[in-house]
């Protein structure tokens, strides 16, 4: 019973994100982040289902799904962070004493 629902509702967000492509209603950004989010559900349904293949599949369009929203500036707000958190960071040079 579960496979079916993570089925139907990975079918509903891909429907949805091909018709609100199609009519221009959400950018490229917006698309990629439903087949993410479609392509996972897929994967995890498939996964309770016990078929290896289908979930490597769709774990695979995941991934370049989610590739494509990074590049498409989907994680410009993460990589501010990132880069604000690794300007802070300062490398300390820690060794042992040498006493001789």
């Amino acid at each position: 019973m579960l496979p079916i629902v993570f089925a139907t509702s990975a079918w509903a967000f891909l429907i949805c994100s091909f018709a609100g492509y199609a009519t221009k209603r959400i950018s490229r950004l917006h698309y990629n982040a439903l087949l993410v989010i479609s392509n996972t559900l897929f994967g995890i349904g498939y996964a309770l289902s016990g078929r290896s293949f289908a979930v490597c599949v769709h774990a695979a369009l995941a991934a370049f799904s989610a590739w494509m929203w990074w590049h498409d500036g989907g994680g410009d707000g993460t990589k501010r962070r990132l880069k604000k958190w690794a300007s802070r960071f300062q490398g300390v040079r820690r060794t042992a004493p040498s006493h001789a």
